[in-house]
């Protein structure tokens, strides 16, 4: 039986709209079905919240100089309407009439899975057969079952970032979650005058390199944020117009709770278990298939992270597989993942722990810190590191850096780990200077003048060769 669809994305979402239009361009005919999904990305409220965070600390900072007389305060109701507003510009670029110029059937509706007589997608009566499918739904808060959370109230980032609960939120507020979101969370609000608690159940960014880790909860500590780990909380209650959270064997008071413990992919409704998956326990191959060759999922999460950039390297993926021959395989080492804090904190590849897995002591570390970078020096912003992995014969493994403006550098890493490069081809970069990136050619460099001091053939000839110029 024909179908009508090369493929069919469930979820208007940046990720679904990202997928649609890049199948349109291969000439693929495409349905995307709205699911209820708004259009707009969540991840540029959690930006735009962090920016807002370093203009109140930049007013603070001018204020302790003595500049407070030519800047005006920040005014929270303002400021809230301008990122309203410049997220409604980005959304409506995305927006169904022009998915629909572009070639998009666009179907505001909701809909799910039947599979008798044929796989389709069924939308208010509609039936949609397509070869493939695709999930691009985004994600939804997790919540664990907590004695007596549900009777005390909190919030999730999602409901955060509504304008109303943004303005009201109180002075006295506990974070709870070890998620670089939560960590992004606890110095934006601390930098927004909150006294804030982090409150993580097991160690702090538990999956990142420990030197950045200790750097990133030593400056959380220093803004006035009160990092609890090893604390999971057991249990919640109201008393007084006041909330109690029962962390190991301390009661905290706060005056709210935000809960960003992590999130799972949204795929409510949709009648998986009529093609017998389960959502609760989804097992995605690396093609990115869920069921057969015929229904994809592009997924955002991966372990603490949420990132938007892993949900388009797996629409990539799922498209190249979906709409010709299912050969592609998703690779999480190739993606960059980063926390937006002040210093970002980013790594792409593996950690030292995970190269040694798999390569034992032979493996090489490489780090340096930014107290030795004219330009961290300059803007006194000393507090950070870059450190890479290398394998025994120099290829690049992974690397971690600690630093402002972290994410705009380790794209250079990040294709030279795609490219399976040694760190010596980096020694020849002649960049911008002084720059913060300049650290990774200063490695390099380093890694280089050590390896020819260990060369005892080399370094032979070099005392034959310039005896003998010496001597001419």
């Amino acid at each position: 039986m024909p179908v009508e669809y090369d493929l069919v994305i469930i979820g208007y979402t940046p990720e679904g709209v990202y997928a649609a239009l890049n199948a349109v361009s291969l000439r693929a005919r495409v349905a995307l079905v709205s699911q209820n999904c708004s259009g707009s990305c969540s991840a540029f409220y959690s930006y735009a919240l962090q920016d807002l965070g370093q203009k109140y600390n930049r007013w603070n900072e001018a204020q302790k100089l003595g500049f407070l007389q030519s800047i005006d305060e920040i005014d929270l109701t303002q400021e809230i309407a301008r990122i309203e507003k410049a997220i409604a510009t980005i959304s409506e670029q995305n927006s169904p009439a022009i998915l629909s110029a572009a070639g998009v059937d666009f179907i505001e509706g909701t809909g799910e899975f039947c599979r008798r007589p044929h796989l389709a997608f069924i939308v208010e009566r509609r039936k949609l057969r397509s070869r493939s499918y695709l999930l691009a739904m985004g994600t939804r808060p997790l919540i664990p079952q907590i004695e007596g959370l549900q009777e005390v109230g909190y919030l999730t980032p999602d409901l955060l970032w509504r304008s109303h609960h943004l303005q009201q939120l109180p002075q006295n507020l506990a974070i709870v979650g070890g998620t670089p979101l939560a960590v992004e969370l606890a110095q934006s609000l601390t930098r927004l005058g909150k006294k804030v608690a982090l409150i993580i159940e097991g160690q702090f960014l538990s999956s990142e390199e420990p030197e950045a880790t200790r750097i990133l909860q030593a400056q959380l500590e220093i803004e006035g944020i009160s990092v609890l780990t090893h604390a999971p909380v057991t249990q919640a209650q109201k008393i007084a117009r006041k909330k109690w959270l029962q962390v190991g064997d301390s009661a905290i008071e706060v005056d709210e709770i935000i809960w960003a413990v992590g999130e799972r992919p949204d795929l409510e409704n949709l009648n998986l278990e009529g093609l017998g998956i389960e959502p609760q326990n989804l097992r995605v191959n690396p093609q990115q298939q869920i069921y057969r060759s015929q229904v994809y999922l592009c997924n955002s999460i991966e372990g603490e992270f949420t990132l938007p950039n892993l949900s388009q390297y797996q629409v990539d993926i799922a498209l190249d597989n979906a709409l010709f021959l299912p050969l592609k395989k998703s690779d999480r080492h190739r993606i960059p993942r980063i926390v937006f804090t002040d210093p970002n904190l980013t790594r792409i590849g593996a950690t030292e722990r995970e190269a040694k897995q798999k390569y034992g002591d032979r493996i090489i570390v490489c780090q340096k810190s930014l107290k030795q970078i004219p330009r961290a020096i300059l803007a006194e912003e000393m507090t950070g590191l870059v450190k890479i992995i290398l394998n025994p014969a120099g290829r690049i493994l992974g690397a971690t850096i600690v630093a402002r403006e972290a994410g705009e550098f380790i794209n250079l890493l990040s294709f030279a780990i795609q490219n399976r490069s040694k760190l010596d081809g980096l020694a020849e970069l002649h960049g911008i200077s002084p720059s913060f990136s300049e650290t990774i050619s200063q490695i390099a460099k380093e890694w280089q003048r050590d390896r020819i001091s260990k060369n005892s053939f080399r370094n032979s000839l070099h005392r034959f060769w310039f005896a003998w110029q010496r001597r001419n």
